[in-house]
């Protein structure tokens, strides 16, 4: 079971590396196209200024 995969994968760090690789590459295709909006929209830069604060509770 999950034990005895996290187990093979410690004895053979050359085998987790690879499997690793590929999902990275190809994790996309797991994503849902609404997942995929929210993960674009996630990765976009936010503009903030110490003008957006402000200093009284």
């Amino acid at each position: 079971g999950r034990d005895a995969a996290k187990q093979y994968f410690r004895d053979h760090p050359d085998e987790a590396a690879k499997l690793e690789t590929a999902v990275r590459e190809n994790f996309h295709k797991l994503m849902g196209s609404q997942s995929r909006v929210a993960a674009k929209a996630a990765g976009r830069a936010v503009d903030v200024s110490a003008d957006d604060f402000d200093d009284e509770d």
